[in-house]
């Protein structure tokens, strides 16, 4: 082509090249994670049991064992119990009577001197608040502790402070027949526990703690 004259000199001389026009920047799209499956399971590639994080959370401590349901008490523990509390008063009266000898001034063969009625009332009043007392606090007394005995209401709860005056009140009229009602019911209730509307449990043995067995290292 023909120079343009007007041109000044080595304008159209390129030495380099012209330079490409800026392009906007491609976003980078991530390529999706794939997850990779053990061909044998979540045992491991050789062992067929459990992978070591259940492994791990099965050395956790286990469960405790739900208690056993309160059973009705047997016959013979409950006169057993019955015996023993019998013992007690005994020998708790025979210290008040003491103590009342040893106040008054008067020795064992004057025990005729003492007014009866006023001294049986009281002896009354003595042996019913032990038993009251002890049955309303928490459902046991000495001898129901010692043979693993527990009064409960007809729902297996505590017992309130009016069925234990009642029960402890209908107590020495269902000593008679106390044995016989006991024999003929299926619940195992005395007279005067359905009287009260209370029953006798027997205490199931507390489950033992569970055990740890982590792995040592």
């Amino acid at each position: 082509p023909e120079r343009d004259a007007s041109a000044p000199p080595g304008r159209d001389l390129r030495l380099f090249p012209p330079e490409p026009e800026p392009r906007a920047p491609r976003p980078r799209v991530r390529a999706p994670l794939r997850v990779r499956r053990s061909a044998h399971g979540e045992g491991g590639p050789r062992s067929g049991g459990p992978s070591p994080r259940a492994a791990a959370a099965s050395d956790v401590v286990s469960p405790a064992a739900e208690p056993a349901a309160p059973r009705p008490a047997r016959v013979g523990v409950r006169v057993a119990a019955g015996c023993s509390d019998l013992a007690l008063l005994a020998g708790l009266d025979a210290a008040a009577v003491w103590l009342t000898l040893r106040l008054t001034g008067l020795d064992a063969q004057s025990f005729g001197v003492l007014p009866l009625p006023p001294l049986a009332a009281f002896l009354c009043l003595l042996d019913g608040g032990y038993v009251i007392a002890l049955t309303a606090a928490g459902g046991q007394t000495l001898g129901k502790m010692a043979w693993g005995l527990r009064v409960a209401d007809a729902g297996g709860g505590p017992v309130s402070v009016s069925q234990a005056v009642v029960r402890t009140l209908w107590t020495p009229a269902s000593l008679t027949v106390g044995v016989l009602w006991i024999l003929f019911r299926r619940d195992g209730r005395a007279l005067h526990d359905v009287l009260a509307g209370t029953r006798v449990l027997a205490i199931s043995p507390a489950p033992s703690e569970p055990r740890q067995e982590g792995r040592t290292p």
